[in-house]
């Protein structure tokens, strides 16, 4: 009974309580949304940076060389000499090193120069390669390319293809501005392997060397560029090797040496912070919500004084207006509540979904275990907010409204 006349009072103002409504609804879409897209943002860099043990590049900022490896984002420090490369490989602590060499792109996108070992990269012991070719071939020549799947759909090449690459990271540069004389051919496509690599192109680094020596010195004389890398991969056999040679290589002056994990985590306390200061921005945005709520039913209150009188003279208890004004008051931010964590769930599968296209991020937001938490809290605000209209229709007289 009491809730139905609750819902009907609720009717009776439509415009009044569904703006209340909605207030609640965006204070609960905003938290929702920051806490689904930084579980999902952290979770997909952790799964992108799991095949990779230890990176070694050119001194320098260690994020900006994790950043540049393994997300094929911002800039290269610099090469690394090709003799440290051999070093490493021959080191009786390394069960493998990937060469790798960057520096030119396709339309944005980068080319990644190295060897067929990258197709061997796991996660860990037992699992399948992070790589696996999903049509045609691994490279074995040079100007041979396989390409990530990203690559595949959004610049629709198929095994077979050709294209020319630009100098720099730029890209959307002409074709013709550089490298235009040594084309690349498309041999194999890569499943999705729902990281960052869906957007890279893999080729031979003899490719990478070729390619800028022919256009700096000309075919006739011979290359006096220094055979580089930018970075290499290093799979340990175990990681107390591992770590000696961390500490090796960051005592000396030709390079560094950096865990993904340990940059990765640093890089998620700075992101921690933003993320606090959108917590605090939501929860005053549900506290504004529930004060909203308050004034909202307290002036509902006061314009139908004479409605409560007359249930009061028809027999209805103190009590029984009590409960009526905090059952609107639950009515209005449970309405709120759920529409906020739908539009919170909605928001952040979009973003997630343009942070899968943009940055190809795997980890979308999915259901979050404090979902039901923040319903329950929400609606304890709604509760508290409900109380100053509660008591002051407790408190009303009848015989004065009724003369009304």
């Amino acid at each position: 009974m009491l809730l139905r006349m609750a819902w009907r009072n609720l009717l009776a103002r439509p415009l009044q309580h569904s703006l209340t409504a909605l207030a609640v609804a965006l204070g609960v879409a905003l938290a929702m949304a920051v806490l689904l897209l930084a579980g999902a943002f952290r979770d997909g860099i952790t799964r992108a940076a799991e095949p990779f043990d230890m990176i070694v590049g050119a001194k320098g900022s260690p994020n900006q060389l994790v950043l540049n490896t393994i997300f094929l984002q911002d800039a290269p420090i610099g090469n690394i000499s090709w003799d440290l490369y051999r070093r490493l490989e021959a080191d009786p602590r390394v069960a493998a090193a990937v060469p790798l060499g960057l520096g030119d792109n396709y339309r944005g996108y980068r080319l990644v120069g190295a060897s067929a070992g990258i197709f061997d990269l796991r996660s860990r012991p037992g699992a399948q390669p992070y790589l696996l070719i999903g049509q045609g071939k691994i490279f074995r020549e040079d100007f041979e390319a396989v390409i990530g799947a990203a690559v595949a759909r959004k610049l629709n090449l198929k095994v077979g293809d050709t294209f020319t690459t630009t100098h720099g990271l730029a890209g959307e540069g002409l074709e013709e501005e550089e490298h235009a004389d040594r084309p690349y051919r498309v041999v194999g496509i890569l499943s999705p392997a729902y990281g960052p690599y869906d957007q890279g192109i893999f080729t031979t680094l003899e490719s990478l060397w070729e390619a800028h020596d022919i256009k700096e010195y000309g075919d006739g004389g011979e290359s006096r560029r220094e055979k580089g890398v930018t970075a290499v991969l290093v799979k340990p056999r175990s990681w107390v090797g591992l770590m000696q040679l961390y500490r090796e290589i960051n005592a000396g002056k030709e390079a560094q040496g950096a865990f993904p994990g340990q940059v990765l985590a640093g890089l998620f306390d700075l992101l921690g912070q933003t993320r606090r200061v959108l917590e605090v921005i939501s929860g005053v945005v549900m506290a504004m919500a529930a004060a909203t709520v308050a004034v909202s039913l307290y002036w509902a209150g006061v314009a139908r004084r004479r409605e409560t009188a007359i249930l009061r003279a028809l027999g209805a208890s103190r009590r029984s207006v009590l409960i009526l004004t905090m059952l609107e008051a639950l009515l209005v931010t449970g309405a709120g509540a759920a529409a906020g964590i739908l539009l919170g769930h909605g928001v952040s599968l979009g973003i997630g979904l343009w942070l899968r296209e943009q940055y190809a991020l795997s980890s979308l937001p999915g259901f979050y275990p404090g979902e039901f938490f923040i319903l329950a809290l929400v609606l304890i605000l709604g509760l508290l907010a409900s109380l100053m209209p509660a008591v002051a229709a407790y408190r009303s007289e009848v015989a004065p409204h009724l003369e009304e």
